[in-house]
């Protein structure tokens, strides 16, 4: 189930993120992966790129201990769909993020999108954590 796929992939990146070790990512990333952000004037396109981001983004995050807090949600619009909201305090001021994927064929990470959570109407998604 595509569903499935895209909860276990986003409870991979939540992980990640949260401890500031990108590592288990790798297997779960297409080839011709993109990722973007809106801080970002230009977006990595392919997976050894966007890897090498994240791991740098993760030194960043575990020396300055600001690995954020995530939680996978439910986007309410425009469309339905499963995301993972960050939370990062940094600098005595907290910024929230959301982080949305999407899956290609062969179950791999064809594109991770970072944006302001603003944009989104949202709802926590329980799960077994």
């Amino acid at each position: 189930m595509h569903n499935a796929v895209l909860y276990r992939h986003l409870r991979t990146l939540r992980q990640c993120y949260t401890t500031g070790q990108f590592e288990a990512l790798s297997m779960f990333l297409a080839e011709d992966c993109v990722f973007e952000t809106q801080w970002m004037l230009e977006p990595r396109v392919g997976k050894l790129p966007v890897l090498a981001y994240f791991m740098k983004k993760g030194i960043l995050m575990r020396d300055s201990n600001s690995c954020p807090h995530g939680i996978i949600v439910e986007v309410q619009h425009p469309y339905r769909k499963l995301a993972l909201l960050l939370r990062q305090r940094l600098n005595d001021k907290t910024n929230d993020v959301i982080v949305d994927i999407q899956i290609d064929e062969e179950d791999k990470i064809s594109r991770i999108d970072v944006c302001m959570p603003q944009f989104f109407q949202y709802i926590p998604y329980f799960d077994e954590e």
